[in-house]
């Protein structure tokens, strides 16, 4: 289950796949070296224009598919990165509003707000690096047109795990089983029911 596997160990796993990569993952020296990484973190604070108040849809488009051909010909661990900061931008700025909420009813100082909201931002993007490292492995040096077959895969279990696995999620598993789980009162030959 992916909501109790250490980030560590996925960061570590990402790390040793990307010992070997193409001439795409091996950036120059300069301000260059970084482009891609931005060019990720920045499609997905794009991608947050498509929604509401914004609603410019078309970046729901432009946005995924930015990050789509960044991953091309990238290596698996380098593909986990830009997916991870695809997350960021995405996320960073998409569910920032949540700290409003925390430090008003919640209670808590502005600034664990602002920590509680960021952590939530930086492991949800996880998700997004954890559909790059599988997608890219999976594909695996082919061309853009098998890669469009092995993609919906790792999103679809990466959007279910981001909704229904994550230990923070109302939707993950513990708290399903306990909705589903009948009373004590309504189970037959209890107490209740005699």
């Amino acid at each position: 289950m992916i909501g109790r596997v250490p980030w560590t160990a996925l960061l570590l796993c990402c790390s040793l796949a990307d010992r070997k990569g193409s001439r795409r993952d091996q950036p120059g020296r300069g301000p260059a070296a970084h482009l891609a990484e931005a060019l990720a973190a920045g499609a997905g604070a794009l991608t947050v224009l498509a929604f509401a108040p914004f609603s410019l849809s078309p970046l729901a488009l432009i946005g995924p598919a930015l990050l789509f051909w960044l991953w091309a010909d990238r290596s698996p661990g380098r593909a986990f990165r830009l997916g991870w900061l695809y997350g960021i931008g995405l996320m960073g700025f998409g569910v920032f509003w949540v700290r409003i909420s925390i430090a008003q009813f919640g209670g808590v100082e502005p600034w664990l707000a602002v920590t509680i909201a960021g952590g939530l931002a930086l492991s949800m993007a996880l998700y997004y690096g954890l559909v790059g490292w599988v997608g890219v492995g999976l594909a695996s040096g082919r061309r853009a047109p098998a890669m469009l077959l092995v993609f919906p895969g790792p999103v679809v279990v990466a959007s279910g795990c981001a909704a229904g696995c994550s230990p923070v999620s109302p939707g993950s598993p513990s708290a399903t089983r306990r909705s589903t789980r009948p009373s004590e009162a309504s189970r037959p030959g209890s107490a209740s029911t005699a």
